[in-house]
């Protein structure tokens, strides 16, 4: 375990830090040791996973973490169906070893490279209008606090497990994580092409006939994953809906994304590929204000932002009760805006921050935002009670980055 300064970068390369100090730790005890003498030499303490967030949560210039020897299944319980992992896990990792068990998670984004303890502190999640974010499935976890102290956190302190679910990595480390799992299951997976209009008036029933539903609005007809057939011609418009509904876990494999069909387990449906080759940028909004927002959202990018040729994508998500989770307490509407990477998106990312801030938009913590405190404050119910408990837990700010220290002024 020995110290050594770093340069680190995220999986889209634009966001990095040089650390004078970069650790790899194997245990709590190491990891309370590496904390405190950082604590104790006045550093800040950040630690990294996969680095697929396009904000700077994990940058200092002190001391930065790697706990990706922490990872693994680490017990199963069958009768309370909970899984608890090494918080290093990948979510690949945890896909493809509860297939082993015949059971999966309720949902997961479409990337799984992510570790598991960045997936829940940033309010990462999948689609599926009554599914909620992986924050949502987190039933208890293992955290180590500035002090060094190894604190279980579970519904017996229901607050601070709530305050945790979704923290940035601002009250503490956290080691292990014990996640809702449920029987496994199969997943049709069905692409298809249609234009705005018929998307406009099959909205609602998109939503209520589907386990999952997203799309993705071309402003210029074609995307680069999808299909030859799933682009227009023309160049003209087009909108690429992608819905997933369950089958028994034991459905003959079939199909391929490529052919626009695909029926295979979840853990193997739900991630595609993805190439750092982009900013994203990402608002949660009330449901009911989701498809007149879009619409506005899609006029912004025509009238003034016609040279933004990248997909807008939408997707949902079920209400949960982190304090800081982007779904608290509602069910939302995903709206997730890209920018080609290397070019300068401020200007349009900022439009649509102002355009969607009136619905009572929130942010996902991993993906560029244009809040700050004044802001966030309305926007989630329990700012100021979070902000409490991470003073209590941290009162040297030993976790709180430049980044941080801002959000939570």
């Amino acid at each position: 375990m020995s110290p050594a300064v770093r340069r680190w970068r995220n999986f889209f390369e634009n966001v990095a830090c040089e650390a004078q100090r970069y650790i790899e730790v194997e245990s709590d005890e190491q990891l309370a040791a590496a904390i405190t003498a950082a604590a104790d030499a006045g550093d800040t303490v950040r630690a990294h996973g996969a680095g697929h967030s396009n904000t700077p949560l994990v940058i200092t210039p002190g001391t930065l973490l790697n706990l990706r020897p922490m990872s693994g299944l680490r017990r199963l319980d069958a009768q309370a169906m909970t899984a608890t992992f090494g918080a290093a896990t990948t979510v690949a990792e945890i896909g493809a070893v509860l297939w082993e068990h015949g059971l999966s998670l309720t949902n997961q984004g479409d990337i799984n490279a992510q570790h598991l303890a960045g997936a829940v502190s940033t309010g990462t999640h999948g689609t599926g209008i009554d599914i909620g974010s992986f924050s949502g499935s987190v039933r208890a976890l293992r955290l180590v606090g500035a002090d060094g102290t190894i604190r279980e956190i579970d519904s017996r302190d229901e607050e601070l497990l709530r305050a945790a679910r979704t923290s940035l990595g601002a009250l503490g480390v956290l080691t292990e994580i014990t996640v809702a799992v449920q029987p496994a299951f199969a997943l049709d997976l069905r692409y298809e092409v249609t234009d705005w209009p018929d998307l406009v008036q099959r909205w609602d029933a998109l939503l209520a006939e589907n386990r999952h539903f997203a799309f993705y609005w071309c402003p210029n007809g074609t995307i680069d994953w999808a299909p030859e057939r799933m682009s227009r011609a023309d160049g003209r418009e087009s909108v690429v809906i992608k819905t997933m509904n369950p089958l028994p876990a034991d459905t003959p494999v079939s199909g391929s994304k490529s052919e626009g069909r695909l029926v295979a387990p979840a853990w193997r449906v739900w991630p595609d590929d993805y190439l750092p080759n982009y900013h994203e940028f990402e608002y949660m909004i009330p449901v009911a204000d989701g498809l007149i927002a879009v619409t506005q959202v899609r006029d912004l990018m025509q009238m003034r932002f016609p040279g933004e040729t990248l997909p807008l994508e939408v997707r949902f998500g079920g209400p949960d009760d982190a304090m800081l989770s982007p779904f608290v307490g509602r069910h939302s509407c995903v709206v997730s805006l890209s920018g080609v990477m290397g070019a300068d998106n401020r200007d349009f990312f900022s439009a649509a921050h102002d355009l969607l801030v009136p619905f009572g938009a929130r942010p996902h913590w991993g993906k560029a935002h244009l809040f700050d405190a004044a802001q966030l404050r309305p926007a989630f119910p329990e700012f100021d009670r979070f902000c409490s408990i991470r003073s209590e837990l941290d009162p040297d700010g030993v976790f709180v980055n430049d980044h941080l220290r801002e959000l939570f002024r």
